[in-house]
């Protein structure tokens, strides 16, 4: 069995959610949702108590190509309730994250443990509609409980931490609360004093928020409502206004009129002084060509003029989504494409169609008659720098086209590059070139697909809806979190220690995904211990053998990154390291001793030393470079003698170094002075300084050093309660000193000075 000598730092993680067949490798959108990390000053609890630490979170970009391709094992969310005028079922409708918690909106009621299929499944625990997780680990958070009577489907999270909440509800907390409410981040309690709401006054049909953004210092609401409620006041709107983020409040001076149908997203451009508006409506203000997709001014609510009309494909029934990316809008709905627009002429660059063998943009072919769709496009998100949308299209299949000839059925067709590819679920692409970038999540199951997307500040990406699976046989909770590959180890380094002992340094991964709780290290493939530190000893090995040592990294969220590896030869030594030297023993008259003494030197390397009392064991104080220990188990009154040995890893121990003998003061604090230095002289000696000499001071316990005085202000102090000696090089040439020689011992204790001694630098 090899021997192992950890260096430990904080107390060790759980490892959990690690697949027992495999290890895994370890594994931002323009509002401030991953930027949140403090408490709103309206807010009467806020999020400044969550994990300490939170404001000092790194904000990593996601790269979708260095996201593995399979969720990863942690909570979700199940469950059902169905809602009048929600036509789409999803579980899952939005993300948000506030510090260190990860919140998901949905139509749910329950969350659950993922697990692996072949497994038991996890007991459901009932929390309905606003979940929050822990978003280094995934895990449930139990104490936020807020409860609504309807489904929760938009989030958004201000940069000053306020958690503002929208849907279908008309209770929250047991409250009368109609589609708004902000709520405390750490408990879900309701903020009082934000007064927003909606209402849909005169209709059976029932009001409700599909989105919430921030832009140029408003919160925009979008979705199915006619009445904007504060207090008493209800005010007109067109399924789509604007309030003051602190307390709700309504701006009557930005109402466009989104009529026919209601709203389903909205983009602020502050830039552009814009806002863009996607939906079922018919028409905005009555203008032709505001259809389904429109562009009003931030100032006013009005159309946006000098703008192209909103192209529709002949299928096109409404949009669903809009973002703004790379001076462009992103528009996607139903049905089946992303359409690519200039931000400021609204002329279509380029775009997308799922699910279908044919190139153009209207989606049917002429001769035939034939839809060729292959699921809506739900949700758009600029991301650091991709564009990425959530749609119901779920791979490739064969089809049989009007003609009998056998095709395969793609998942995404994109006009700008002519070309096809597999692409689906969550599509991320570039906002230059506009072309797909190397990712596809592997999921499963549901019917409704990809309604939500959000990044967290680990890098990881989120893709919600009615998934149940992922590719890898994980049944996972409406929506599946995807990180970033973890990077091995780096500067792994060997430092033998002697015949039988090697230490491990490392640095960090350049990467770690959602963080590391630990390091396991490998001694020729067996696991030997694991650490916190980034630093590790492995003992108990045979002299001139070569071996193999590897290090992995285990995340806070139980994956297990690659290992670095590097081999090193223990080499024989029986050569003990230098005697340690000026070993000093002092006590200030409480119940303790303080030792110190000079670093020893070896062939190899010392690991540490013995320190013995009364010539017996006392302590192992470990590293070269460490030279002080204190004796906290002394007896006032007593006297002791203490030596210290050095070792090296070979086990070879020094000789002893010299005693140092020291009597502990009986009856507490030491309050006598020592003697003054006797026979204290000094002289000038060219090319050296002014040089004073003095007899050793006596004292009851120990003198621990002399006080060097220049014309009366301190100037240097000589340590050692046998210093002798002192050199001023700092007087002038012709100048004229008086200097004077305190004692002083460990208590603070000094002597009277010596008579004063003139020195002139000649």
């Amino acid at each position: 069995m090899l021997a192992v000598v950890a260096v430990l730092g904080a107390p060790l993680a759980e490892v959990t959610g690690v697949r027992p067949a495999t290890a895994g490798a370890l594994t931002r959108e323009a509002t401030s949702a991953r930027h949140a990390m403090t408490a709103s000053p309206a807010s009467t609890v806020g999020p400044d108590s969550l994990t300490a630490g939170a404001a000092a979170r790194v904000d990593r970009p996601v790269v979708p190509e260095n996201l593995e391709i399979y969720p990863l094992k942690g909570w979700g969310v199940v469950g059902y309730q169905e809602q009048v005028g929600v036509a789409n079922k999803p579980k899952v409708w939005d993300f948000a994250q506030i510090g260190d918690r990860l919140f998901v909106a949905g139509s749910f009621t329950g969350v659950q443990k993922n697990y692996w299929g072949n497994q038991p499944a996890p007991p459901v625990q009932p929390q309905s509609f606003l979940a929050a997780f822990d978003v280094d680990t995934n895990t449930w958070i139990s104490t936020f409980r807020p409860t609504f009577n309807a489904p929760v489907l938009a989030l958004e999270a201000t940069a000053d931490g306020r958690l503002l909440v929208g849907g279908a509800f008309t209770w929250v907390n047991g409250v009368m609360q109609g589609g708004l409410v902000e709520l405390d981040p750490r408990t879900g309690e309701t903020v009082r004093g934000f007064v927003g709401q909606v209402s849909n006054d005169g209709s059976t049909f029932p009001a409700m928020v599909r989105e919430l953004k921030l832009g140029g210092g408003w919160l925009y609401v979008a979705g199915d409502f006619n009445r904007i409620v504060n207090g008493p006041s209800r005010q007109r709107v067109y399924s789509v206004g604007r309030i003051r983020v602190g307390d709700g409040v309504f701006d009557p001076a930005w109402r466009p009129r989104a009529t026919g149908a209601g709203v389903n997203d909205v983009e602020p451009d502050p830039a552009r002084q814009r806002v863009y508006l996607a939906g079922n409506f018919t028409a905005v203000n009555g203008i032709p060509g505001t259809a389904y997709q429109a562009s009003v001014s931030m100032i006013d609510g009005l159309p946006t003029t000098n703008v192209a009309p909103f192209e529709q494909d002949s299928m096109q029934f409404f949009e669903i989504a809009v973002v703004l990316a790379g001076n462009k809008v992103w528009t996607g709905g139903s049905e089946h494409n992303v359409q690519v627009l200039d931000a400021g002429t609204r002329r279509r660059l380029d775009y997308y169609r799922t699910g279908s063998w044919f190139t153009g943009f209207t989606g049917i072919d002429s001769a035939t008659n034939t839809i060729f769709g292959g699921g809506d496009f739900q949700v758009l998100e600029s991301i650091d720098d991709f564009v990425i949308g959530g749609c119901h299209c779920f791979g490739p299949r064969n089809l049989t086209n009007p003609t009998g000839v056998t095709l395969q059925k793609k998942s995404l067709y994109w006009a700008g590059g002519n070309q096809f590819s597999g692409h689906r679920f969550a599509i991320a692409l570039d906002p230059v070139t506009n072309r797909p970038r190397n990712f596809i999540p592997r999921l499963a199951g549901g019917h409704y697909g990809t309604w939500a997307i959000k990044p967290d500040t680990n890098g990881c990406l989120y893709v919600g809806g009615d998934y149940t699976r992922g590719g890898n046989g994980l049944v996972i909770g409406g929506y599946g979190r995807f990180c970033p590959r973890a990077t091995a180890p780096e500067a792994l380094t060997t430092q033998v220690q002697g015949a039988r002992s090697v230490r491990l340094d490392w640095q960090r991964p350049a990467y770690g995904g959602s963080g590391i709780s630990r390091y396991r290290v490998f001694c020729d493939d067996v696991m030997v211990g694991e650490t916190t530190s980034q630093s590790f000893n492995v003992g108990d090995l045979t002299p001139q053998t070569t071996y193999r040592f590897s290090v992995a990294a285990v995340a806070t969220d139980g994956r297990v990154g690659p290992a670095a590896t590097v081999s090193a030869k223990v080499v024989g030594d029986n050569q003990p390291p230098s005697v340690p030297a000026g070993l000093s023993a002092t006590t200030g008259g409480a119940a303790n001793v303080s030792l110190r003494w000079l670093p020893s030197t070896d062939n190899v390397a010392v690991t540490g030393y013995l320190v013995r009392r009364n010539q017996q064991f006392l302590a192992f104080v470990q590293g070269a470079a460490t030279v002080t220990y204190t004796d906290a188990t002394v007896a006032a009154g007593s006297t002791y003698t203490y030596d210290v040995l050095a070792q090296d890893g070979s086990g070879n121990n020094s000789a002893p170094s010299d005693p140092a003998r020291v009597t502990v003061v009986s009856g507490g604090v030491d309050t006598v002075a020592p003697s003054v230095p006797g026979a204290a002289t000094g002289s000038y000696r060219a090319g050296s300084g002014a040089v004073l000499s003095w007899q050793p001071s006596t004292d009851n316990v120990a003198v621990t050093g002399y006080l060097v005085h220049r014309d009366y202000q301190f100037l240097a102090y000589a340590p050692g309660g046998t210093a002798t000696s002192f050199i001023d090089t700092s007087l002038a040439a012709g100048a004229t000193a008086s200097y004077q020689v305190r004692a002083q011992d460990a208590a603070g204790n000094n002597s009277t000075p010596t008579a004063l001694i003139r020195i002139t630098a000649r």
